[in-house]
């Protein structure tokens, strides 16, 4: 009795066993869901869905093989399936209509399923694919309302970006360039009148080169290098000339000579706010002079020394003038009157 029961358990065994068997050899039609990821196959080219296509990366497959092949797939499709130029996609520069059921049955994921993919929903996707090239731009420098002494500087001067071979082609002169943007945060910390250095500072492609469809950059940091202009400023004018001012009837009593070393005044140190020294340091006739003016009691007296003042013209009232020595060395003699007449 004990026998015939195992004996019946093993037959119950081996029917089951060969009922699985054949379940996964029947040959049956799957209905199955998966992504596409599109890879260019190399990092000097670039591959996307053309714009005006409305392929969302998402395809339904209908499939036909055993129940064990159609299971194992839909495991597979948990993930993206990967199509990439030069293998599943050919390569051509430019736009070109791609058949997904070609590409996929030349794909690792069908290939080795031992299951037959028969249709594909959408069935055709529009791709466009470039070689991509280096592209060596300018850096310009956007500054806030800051005045600065000389233009601001970029290190590197350049950077390089990755951009599709036909784009670079289109590109007006002057149109690729790249620009490291300063905020007023970014300079409130710097000393006028001293070159300093803001690194890092992030670079943004020019509009152009935005619009690009594929864009990367080698480089998206330089280093502004820049001088901000003090508010005021300093120059030192190596001669002043001297001027007399005295009232024109004591010309005729007194004979006013200034010493020849005395006649110009050195080494004038000038400050006042920047745009007026800048209008000063540019155009000599708006330099100062030293005016010595005498009195009649100066005259009276034929003083022999007197400090100078220096006048600039009307609209620099703000600038100042100074010199470490304005003392003008003077010779005053009163002239022979003639003799009245009897």
């Amino acid at each position: 009795m004990k026998s015939r029961i195992l004996s019946f358990i093993f037959i119950t065994i081996i029917a089951i066993l060969v009922w699985v068997l054949a379940e996964g050899l029947t040959v049956g039609t799957g209905e199955l869901s998966a992504d596409i990821q599109l890879d260019p196959g190399s990092n000097v080219r670039a591959v996307r869905i053309s714009p005006g296509d409305t392929f969302t990366g998402r395809i339904d497959l209908t499939v036909r093989g055993s129940s064990t092949g159609i299971d194992q797939l839909t495991r597979k499709l948990r993930d993206p399936i990967t199509l990439t130029l030069g293998t599943e996609i050919p390569f051509e520069p430019g736009e070109q209509l791609i058949d997904l059921q070609t590409a996929l049955r030349a794909s690792e994921v069908f290939k080795r399923s031992g299951v037959t993919l028969t249709e594909v929903k959408p069935r055709f996707v529009r791709i466009q694919a470039d070689e991509l090239v280096t592209l060596e731009v300018p850096v310009r420098v956007a500054l806030p309302a800051v005045e600065t002494e000389g233009p601001p500087r970029t290190d590197p001067e350049t950077i390089s970006y990755t951009i599709p071979r036909t784009i670079s082609r289109t590109l007006a002169p002057g149109a690729a360039f790249a620009t490291a943007r300063l905020t007023d945060a970014d300079l409130a910390s710097l000393t006028p009148g001293t070159e300093q250095r803001i690194e890092p500072v992030r670079v943004e492609p020019s509009p152009p080169l935005a619009a690009a469809w594929s864009l990367s950059p080698l480089s998206a940091q330089v280093a502004v290098i820049l001088t901000v202009r003090s508010r005021t400023a300093t120059e030192t004018i190596p001669t002043v000339p001297v001027q007399i001012l005295v009232a024109p009837s004591e010309l005729e009593r007194f004979h006013i000579a200034v010493a020849e070393d005395s006649r110009f005044l050195h080494d004038v140190t000038i400050k006042g706010p920047s745009p007026l020294i800048e209008r000063i340091r540019s155009d000599p006739t708006l330099r100062p002079v030293a005016v010595v003016s005498l009195s009649f009691e100066d005259l009276e007296n034929a003083i022999e020394s007197k400090d100078a003042r220096f006048v600039l013209p009307p609209g620099f009232e703000a600038v100042e003038a100074s010199a470490d020595d304005i003392s003008v060395r003077l010779n005053i003699e009163r002239r022979e009157q003639p003799a009245e007449p009897e």
